[in-house]
């Protein structure tokens, strides 16, 4: 009975679909939940896999299944997409091939979110785990249309740090191991970056820098507030330093003792756990702030 439930709730399995990006048939997945708002004032939220030993062209829907984040976001009523890599991996800066240009298919998965979704122009988020956190955050640097970004074990690399251009507020939260073996906490090379992209898109910030970084370009005027980061069962997880004065760009970095996973949450399922907490900042961030009507 639960099982079937939850089918109702995300109105059945997710869809595989296509979109050319110069001439390159790109695919992803997309769940449009049963409790969806009439088209045009919808919301949703784009989810980007990780790289790792796995280099299959259809990773998304393996992640959907891990991170069960379309059913985090359906609780909100807002869509999930789950893009797959070229080569399972985005680039850069690890293993997709040369030449993929992951941007403009970020730029077109936004505007069939828009076209073809009946999703609201600006509530569109970016979520991304290691590779696909870099992916994220190389989105919201070319893309001012984006609401907001949450970055899991994936730091700001140097080069990005140099090229990005925050043009608009922009809800952040990053999510940090301090044990992670792949993303330094303190910043550093990453593992399994490969070298022929040379080493501004191998090295990344640190934690600290990175958030201040999306403080800074949100225009950020207090210091970030240290604060425990409670789970649903009362126990401390870990940390966040919240950066104040933000207005609508408010910055969360969240720092825990884990290594390279898809953390937080304090449930059985930790994975489950971390997408609920994801859906509740974006459903108050991103996708319940007002906007002017087109």
């Amino acid at each position: 009975m639960i099982a079937l439930l939850m089918m109702v709730a995300l109105g059945g399995p997710p869809q595989r679909e296509v979109v050319k990006i110069g001439g390159m048939e790109r695919s992803y997945w997309v769940q449009v939940p049963d409790n969806a708002k009439p088209e045009g004032k919808r919301s949703a939220v784009v989810v980007f896999h990780g790289a790792g030993p796995d280099h299959s062209d259809d990773k998304g829907a393996k992640f959907a299944k891990h991170t069960q984040m379309a059913r985090a976001a359906a609780e909100y009523g807002a869509v999930a997409v789950f893009p797959n890599g070229v080569n399972g991996a985005w680039f850069p800066p690890q293993w997709a091939p040369e030449g993929v240009d992951d941007i403009a298919f970020a730029k077109a998965l936004y505007d069939v979110l828009v076209r073809k979704y009946g999703v609201r122009d600006g509530r569109v988020a970016a979520v991304g785990f290691s590779s696909g956190g870099h992916m994220a955050m190389q989105w919201a640097c070319n893309d001012p249309r984006l609401g907001g970004l949450v970055v899991l074990a994936a730091g700001l690399s140097e080069m990005q740090s140099r090229k990005c251009d925050l043009t608009a507020p922009l809800p952040t939260m990053l999510v940090y191991g301090r044990e992670d073996p792949v993303n330094p906490y303190r910043g550093g090379k990453v593992t399994g970056a490969r070298e022929s992209q040379g080493r501004e898109d191998a090295e990344v910030l640190s934690a600290e820098r990175s958030g201040k970084f999306f403080a800074d370009g949100n225009g950020c005027t207090k210091s970030a507030k240290h604060l425990p980061l409670i789970g649903p069962n009362g126990r401390t997880l870990g940390d966040i330093d919240r950066y104040r004065g933000c207005g609508k760009g408010r910055v969360d970095l969240i720092s825990i003792p884990v290594g390279h996973v898809w953390p937080l949450g304090g449930t059985p399922n930790a994975a489950r756990g971390a997408s609920a907490y994801i859906a509740k900042f974006l459903k108050k961030r991103v996708w319940s702030k007002k906007l002017r009507e087109p």
